[in-house]
């Protein structure tokens, strides 16, 4: 039930159970449990005067592409047909910068340059301290071929870096996404064959291991909307992504 409360960051709507659902799918629109997404939000009043940085695979850059539709910025504009590079947009008049980037291994990919890798906690050193700042942070599908400790492991140095990093920059926002559900129902020859079989466990792991900075940091369900939408291919659709970037807006325009 929607109570007519607001979704921000005291609304407490960004939560994980394995026992039941955050949130229900209407018509193609996400509405968490307990609260409602504003689609009001003046994104230009929101993201003056800030940057954000995305770290993590395609399915981030995927947001990065949407934000980029809500507030145009100068810079790749073919994003979706680009393989795993850099990417970089700015708008000088309200001096608003938005980039994506590579973590470090162990994600990989066949068709980006090892160059491009980096770990969080090096891609957060060079920020600012007295800056605004929006951090997204994913790794998840492209190490759905290793061990799961490796994942475990890649997580926690993840959060090693957040954690430096928010200490240091009162000012910054780091939202942690969590991973999607598909199938490739239309594939099954693909390498990451049977991702739902991890999904589930790799989601509470990186929700548990930011339990203790959660009033710093807050963690986007996007596990109950995949599996709601039954999404049969790595990048969800586009009406699912536009609901993930309102599920992170209402918290750092809060």
């Amino acid at each position: 039930m929607v109570h007519g409360t607001m979704c921000n960051k005291k609304s407490k709507q960004f939560s994980w159970s394995r026992e039941s659902p955050s949130g229900y799918l209407y018509n193609k629109t996400w509405t968490p449990n307990g609260c409602e997404l504003r689609r009001d939000i003046n994104i230009t009043k929101c993201l003056t005067n800030t940057h954000i940085k995305v770290v993590g695979d395609s399915t981030t850059r995927q947001m990065y592409a949407r934000l980029k539709e809500l507030f145009p910025c100068s810079g790749n504009t073919k994003i979706l047909n680009v393989m795993h590079i850099p990417l970089m947009c700015k708008n000088s008049t309200t001096n608003f910068q938005l980039s994506y980037d590579l973590p470090a291994l162990p994600y990989v990919t066949a068709h980006s340059n090892r160059a491009f890798y980096k770990s969080f906690a090096d891609r957060l050193q060079g920020i600012p301290d007295n800056e605004r700042y929006i951090v997204i942070c994913l790794v998840y599908a492209h190490v759905l071929g290793y061990h799961s400790h490796v994942y475990l492991d890649s997580i926690r140095d993840m959060k090693r870096g957040v954690l430096e990093f928010v200490n240091r920059n009162p000012h910054a926002h780091v939202v942690v996404k969590g991973p999607s559900s598909y199938s490739f129902s239309k594939t099954p020859d693909h390498v990451a064959w049977m991702p739902d079989a991890y999904a589930l466990p790799y989601a509470q792991w990186l929700y548990d291991e930011f339990m203790d900075i959660h009033d710093r940091v807050v963690y986007v369900n996007s596990l109950d909307i995949t599996i709601a939408t039954e999404q049969w291919f790595i990048h969800p659709e586009d009406y699912v992504v536009n609901e993930l970037v309102y599920q992170m807006l209402n918290f750092v325009c809060d």
